[in-house]
């Protein structure tokens, strides 16, 4: 084979294996382009989606939170004034049967308990207070050294002067009536020349 002829193979060789070689890479570079290029859009697109499907999530989430926080607020407050009417309730109720108890004379206050008073001759003693409630006063001579003991009661109300004795002897109760008032009540001996020792109780019923 001549020099020439050599020549002229191996240009032929080169540009058919150059031929070979670009087409290979052509069909191996455009398809992984193309793909590349829409798997991208769709993957850009699929993400924006996410996003917006999160924003819209989130700002639901915080609506919710502020209905939750708004709410519980309210529960707060509506559990406040429960706690006050319930604490009204209770008051009233008190009050009530407070006046109830009033009204039949149930309540009592024990003025003096057992107490000894040494009096002279023809002595009366005696002590003030207050009745804030119509009522009565129980006056209770346990024992008395005579037999001439009285209970007296006195006060001045409504346009009416009250004062009344009972007589107990040595040993006895007298029951008075009170209105509202600033009133007196006591015990006395009517002896003439003898004083007198008495133990004493008085008690207050409104």
């Amino acid at each position: 084979m001549t020099p020439g002829i050599k020549i002229v193979v191996a240009v032929f060789v080169s540009l058919i294996i150059g031929a070979i070689i670009g087409f290979v890479i052509g069909q191996s570079s455009v398809p992984n382009t193309v793909v590349t290029n829409n798997g991208g859009g769709q993957t850009n697109d699929q993400y924006q989606t996410l996003e917006q499907q999160y924003q819209t999530l989130q700002q639901q989430y915080q609506t919710l939170e502020q209905q939750l926080n708004y709410y519980r607020d309210q529960y707060q407050t509506l559990e406040q004034q429960y706690q006050t009417l319930q604490q009204q309730y209770q008051t009233s109720e008190q009050q009530l049967n407070y006046y109830k108890q009033v009204l039949s004379l149930s309540y009592s206050d024990t003025l003096i308990s057992n107490q000894v008073v040494n009096q002279p001759a023809g002595y009366f003693s005696y002590w003030c207070y207050t009745a804030n409630y119509t009522g009565y006063i129980v006056v209770n001579v346990q024992s008395s050294t005579t037999t001439q003991t009285y209970a007296r009661v006195y006060w001045n109300a409504y346009g009416i002067n009250y004062d009344n004795s009972i007589s107990v002897g040595s040993q006895g109760t007298a029951v008075f009536p009170v209105l509202p008032s600033n009133y007196c009540v006591g015990v006395g001996n009517n002896n003439l020349i003898n004083g007198a020792t008495e133990t004493i109780t008085i008690t207050y019923y409104y």
